[in-house]
């Protein structure tokens, strides 16, 4: 009676101690009251050439931003998302990023995005304490209100790979400096990625503009599933091994002793 439970409760043991460390990853920005700082969500934010931290900071009006907002994002319930607000300020920078993550073999990450204007936003990883910033740049077709980012927000996609041309160095000193650096000639290191973010580079812009960021999901690499699948399920052939000979042991022990 008991091989069915005992089964579960290793396979459930050995899962927990063999996925891929906080993979997948989902970020869904919710704020369920008003304007909020970042850190609401365990987030940073960054602003300007300086870095100035705003992660604490609930975003105010009149001034250029950056926060989550307590609107519907998209999906559209639960309310928040992540966003940006240019006032006026020609070629200003920001950043959002969270660490402390453990995410090995990610292989896609995916967001949603509608910005107002023709902002250049680029996805950070972090990996041995170090930023990087991809050298692709994504952005929507401009004009997206908050209300077209709930209903139809693009969908944009990055497939992770360490080849040095898909990535620039990124650093982020706060108080003192975020600049973008040029396409790397050396890969990046193999291993876990710690810290992940975006940075939006509102080029030009004269015009107040709102960069608006959603529903972020890292998911593992297919070939690590399915060889932790393929793992589980040896694992569980061992077990039924290891139980079937002692409890065909007793059931004829059993029989004997009723005869």
């Amino acid at each position: 009676m008991l091989r069915f439970p005992l089964q579960v409760a290793l396979l459930c043991l050995v899962t927990s101690a063999s996925l891929p460390a906080q993979l997948p990853y989902n970020e869904n920005f919710n704020n369920p009251g008003g304007n909020a700082a970042v850190s609401l969500v365990g987030w940073n934010s960054y602003l300007g050439s300086l870095a100035e931290d705003y992660t604490n900071t609930a975003p105010g009006t009149g001034q250029n931003r950056i926060g989550l907002s307590n609107i519907p994002g998209n999906p559209a319930v639960p309310n928040g998302f992540l966003f940006a607000f240019n006032q006026q300020t020609l070629d200003l920078t920001f950043a959002a990023t969270v660490t402390g993550l453990t995410l090995d073999n990610p292989e896609l990450f995916t967001w949603r995005m509608g910005n107002a204007g023709a902002q250049e936003i680029r996805l950070l990883v972090q990996i041995d304490s170090n930023w990087y910033a991809t050298d692709s740049v994504f952005t929507t077709t401009p004009g997206f209100t908050a209300a077209t980012f709930t209903s139809s927000a693009e969908i944009k996609s990055f497939t992770f790979t360490t080849e040095a041309s898909s990535w620039r160095d990124f650093t982020i000193n706060p108080g003192v400096e975020m600049t973008l650096g040029s396409v790397r000639t050396i890969g990046l290191p193999s291993a876990a990625v710690t810290g992940v973010g975006f940075y939006m580079n509102h080029v030009g812009l004269p015009d107040p503009v709102t960069t608006r960021i959603d529903t972020l999901s890292i998911v593992p690499e297919p070939t690590s599933v399915a060889l932790l699948t393929l793992g589980l399920g040896a694992m569980v052939w061992r077990i039924r091994r290891r139980i079937t000979p002692a409890s065909d042991s007793r059931r004829n022990a059993s029989a004997r002793n009723s005869n």
